[in-house]
């Protein structure tokens, strides 16, 4: 079947991207800092800047040509260049919905559960996923599907790499974590075939209550060092030890095996509300090897589900989709199953001048973890049926954002928030930037008692306005990337330019300062909330989760340097009360 043809990203005009900037910083910056953007723009569209932009034109049709956007190269480099602990940077954590699953905790649910997702990675090696398609039917990029057949990430001195898989359906594997340890567990056998939930729920068994008599294939993980251990300590210092390393047969056995696993996951006895657990499973190290693309962590004791990604090739309306069909997976009867192959320990063997240098490096994550703060916030909303007129639920939730930050700053700094664009080819995402200056009067006039309706109405047709432009792709965020890094190529030729000071001025670096970085894949069916590092030391990362009759907000922080954040988030339910007393006083 061929592939359906997907939509090229374009790029927007430079004057649209200009204008619509200088807009944004104006509810983020102060009116004299505005003032200087705006002549800082107009000198960039006089000088230098229809020059980047020809140039960016030239590479993004080079770019069309080889398959992908005029952005995805760069996107990707973004990511890959990350040096520092991925826990901390840009690794998410999604607590599944797991209404799918029995609801007694133990092996079985277990088993069932890698059942499930095994069924949906082995299309991923078959080559057989289904197409996927968005909400109006139109077809989307099938590329963040690849990292479902394995793949690691490989940590690389200045810029990691990736390195796939691709061993089809047959003598497949995936790894299981428990209790710092590492065990293959074969999934499929010689003709691809899965094995049923009873047999795999055999060799989960065989990895928690092991044989006595066979204590000497449950050996300790040599230095102390839990295995994923290693993987929190980020790039720069992993990078080289692992080239070392992987010098060894022993090592190198243990990396092919571990980057050919269709997918990890972590089991648990621990008993957690639901805030620890994502918490823990997000940023603690050694939960997962934090450079596999598709890790899960199952509590035995509880309900407990997640999925942790490393994100530089997958964002999360992808494995929205792939949770999906795990719930519409059958399990088969149950029958009498062949005893199943022992699951085999996976070790490394560090050398003996690397484990202090990997033990200091795991011991400033694991304090970094200690500064890294999640709470749940439900804030209640009427019903949609008692409401004068309909407002987008996204658009109230990122309203509630903006009047909080008033209350508690008395000013808004800038927000991101992320829109699928997966619609055209190789699309990722593109940022909607929700403080608008419509935003700020409406939250401004609301604290101070004198709101119109009018006034809100400019707050809505202003969200809407972002979100048709993102999605069309005059989005600005990734227009700037790429004004910026076809400046930078330019200039490293050799080329002069002039008026660029519009790139980095201060108004513009305001508007994409991230204090809050948000993002909402819709409710909670198939991912309850979901858990992120702020951006910026003293700000929040959001993710926001709309219900029936309430919004829900999973709000992390670093205490040491987050910007009053008791206050900030005492602020959200009042903001909210604000905004829907408001609304419902508009009944006629």
């Amino acid at each position: 079947m061929t592939a359906p043809e997907l939509k090229t990203l374009p790029l927007p005009s430079l004057e649209q991207t200009v204008t619509a900037l200088v807009s944004a910083a104006s509810a983020v910056a102060p009116a004299d800092v505005v003032t200087t953007t705006r002549t800082a723009g107009s000198v960039f569209l006089h000088r230098s800047g229809p020059k980047i932009q020809k140039e960016l034109e030239r590479f993004a049709a080079t770019e069309r040509e080889a398959g992908q956007s005029w952005f995805s190269a760069e996107w990707l480099r973004g990511y890959l260049s990350t040096r520092t602990s991925l826990l901390h940077s840009t690794n998410v954590s999604f607590q599944i919905n797991s209404c799918f699953l029995p609801s007694a905790p133990g092996v079985g649910r277990a088993a069932e559960f890698i059942y499930r997702a095994a069924t949906i990675h082995l299309a991923q090696a078959r080559g057989a996923t289904p197409q996927e398609t968005d909400a109006r039917g139109n077809p989307t990029t099938m590329d963040q599907w690849e990292c479902f057949d394995g793949r690691i990430r490989h940590p690389q001195p200045g810029l990691d790499t990736i390195h796939r898989a691709d061993l089809g359906d047959r003598d497949r594997e995936i790894g299981v974590f428990w209790l710092g340890r590492l065990f293959s567990v074969p999934v499929t056998g010689h003709d691809g075939s899965l094995r049923d939930v009873g047999s795999l729920a055999a060799s989960i068994n065989a990895i928690i209550h092991p044989g006595e008599d066979k204590p000497e294939s449950r050996e300790q993980t040599p230095a102390d060092l839990d295995f994923a251990v290693p993987s929190a300590v980020g790039s720069e210092t992993l990078a080289p030890i692992l080239e070392r390393a992987l010098k060894q047969p022993h090592n190198q056995h243990t990396y092919r095996r571990l980057t050919n696993f269709l997918f990890t996951i972590t089991l648990t006895d621990e008993l957690r509300d639901d805030a620890d657990h994502l918490r823990h499973s997000a940023f603690e190290p050694g939960h997962s090897w934090a450079y596999k693309p598709i890790s899960y962590e199952m509590s035995l004791a509880d309900s407990w589900l997640s999925l942790n990604v490393e994100h530089s090739t997958v964002d999360g309306a992808t494995l929205v989709t792939a949770i999906r069909r795990m719930h519409d997976v059958t399990i088969p009867t149950p029958h009498s199953y062949k005893t199943p192959p022992p699951p085999e320990e996976l070790t490394w063997d560090w050398s003996d001048e690397d484990i202090p240098t990997l033990k200091e490096a795991a011991s400033d994550v694991s304090r970094d973890f200690t500064d890294i703060a999640t709470r749940i916030v439900t804030v209640p909303h009427p019903p949609a049926d008692q409401l004068p007129f309909r407002i987008s639920a996204d658009a109230a939730q990122q309203l509630i954002l903006t009047i909080a930050q008033l209350q508690t700053y008395g000013r808004a700094r800038g927000v991101y928030e992320a829109v699928d664009m997966r619609e055209y080819r190789a699309g990722r995402t593109e940022c909607l930037r929700a403080v608008t200056p419509q935003a700020v009067t409406f939250a401004s006039l609301l604290l101070s008692g004198n709101a119109t309706r009018q006034h809100l109405d400019d707050v809505l047709d202003a969200h809407r306005a972002w979100v048709k432009a993102c999605k069309r792709g005059d989005g600005v965020d990734r227009h700037l990337l790429g004004l910026r890094f076809t400046a930078a190529t330019m200039e490293a030729e050799g080329q002069e330019l002039t008026g660029t000071e519009f790139l980095t001025d201060p108004g513009v670096v305001a508007t994409t300062y991230d204090f809050l970085s948000t993002t909402s894949i819709g409710g909670a069916d198939y991912f309850v909330r979901y858990a992120f590092v702020p951006s910026v030391p003293e700000g929040f990362g959001i993710s926001y989760t709309p219900r029936p009759e309430s919004f829900e907000y999973c709000v992390t922080w670093h205490p040491s340097h987050a910007d009053r954040p008791d206050d900030f988030i005492h602020a959200l339910p009042h903001a909210s009360d604000l905004l829907w007393s408001f609304v419902t006083s508009l009944h006629e």
